[in-house]
């Protein structure tokens, strides 16, 4: 990090202060300087990319402080009263200066860190995301649901039960614990995702299953 060009950290702002005191640290017993820009952002509050994205942060819910974060896109699209007209027709109204289109938000990417499942039921943009990278810590019986909600985290088991909160088009599951080897992790998911997928298919009214839900490889 020392010999890098200045990282961009995001942080929630109750703990940016706690961050900085971090770096400085490092700093001091690395006897050198980390080239840093700190962001706090609070719940709610926004970071523009550029190109029509931002980003905003939501709550999580952890034992410390902790947040997700939804990248924003804002798309054009027809308004409805124009939806079903041809595009020959469209293009007259065009031309006449008619305004065909409106704009509209579309949540591409929520990420989730470390946190309890009742992030699904509180944050209504989860469930319309195209992407959603979701944690599950804990898989099987080797640790219990209530022992998984005690620390913070998201148990499979809470997943199958609620597949109505898998609405996102892909879901990407992540940060499973040391407990697993990359192996239990691939051996457990191929059986117990294709479950969950129906179910989550099933809850929501889709004809077919989501696009994808799966884990990094």
């Amino acid at each position: 990090m020392m010999n890098m060009g200045e990282s961009v950290y995001v942080v929630p702002a109750s703990i940016a202060a706690d961050v900085e005191r971090m770096f400085a640290a490092a700093e001091t017993l690395d006897g050198g300087r980390i080239p840093r820009r700190v962001v706090p952002l609070g719940r709610g509050e926004e970071i523009d990319l550029g190109k029509r994205r931002r980003v905003r942060a939501f709550e999580t819910f952890h034992r410390v402080p902790s947040q997700g974060y939804t990248v924003w896109e804002r798309r054009d699209r027809l308004r409805p009263e124009f939806r079903n007209l041809e595009g020959a027709r469209l293009g007259e109204q065009r031309r006449a200066g008619q305004e065909i289109d409106e704009s509209h938000d579309v949540p591409v990417l929520c990420f989730l860190g470390d946190t309890r499942v009742e992030v699904l039921e509180r944050n209504p943009e989860l469930q319309h995301a195209e992407t959603l990278l979701l944690e599950a810590t804990f898989l099987d019986d080797r640790v219990s649901v209530e022992d998984a909600r005690e620390m913070g985290h998201i148990h499979f088991d809470e997943l199958i039960a609620r597949p109505e909160l898998l609405a996102a088009r892909d879901i990407v599951l992540h940060h499973f614990s040391a407990r697993y080897t990359a192996a239990d992790v691939s051996q457990i998911c191929q059986q117990r995702i294709p479950t969950l997928s129906k179910l989550a298919s099933a809850s929501s009214g889709r004809t077919r299953e989501p696009t994808g839900l799966g884990v990094p490889p």
